[in-house]
């Protein structure tokens, strides 16, 4: 499995199988292991799964900007900045 919080993929199930290149679902869990969760969470921003099931979705939901081609930043940084920001002394 990839990092808690990394997308390696989002979509229905029969187009993971293809999407990952395994005959049964259960597989998928060996095939994350190949590579690292950066390198399929990189590897899903670019692909056309990516586009069909959440650039194209979120694009044309109301009032939406389409800026979802990088995820937040998973390291927790954004999170302590803003607490820091708001004189929050819990950390």
């Amino acid at each position: 499995m990839t990092q808690p919080g990394v997308v390696a993929y989002y979509g229905p199930p029969a187009d993971a199988k293809k999407y990952f290149e395994v005959e049964k679902l259960g597989d998928v869990y060996r095939k994350l292991a190949e590579f690292s969760a950066d390198e399929w969470r990189d590897r899903y921003l670019s692909s056309d799964e990516y586009r069909q099931y959440v650039h194209k979705p979120l694009a044309a939901a109301p009032g939406a900007t389409a800026t979802t081609s990088r995820p937040a930043d998973q390291s927790g940084r954004a999170q302590t900045n803003c607490r820091k920001s708001r004189g929050s002394s819990e950390f």
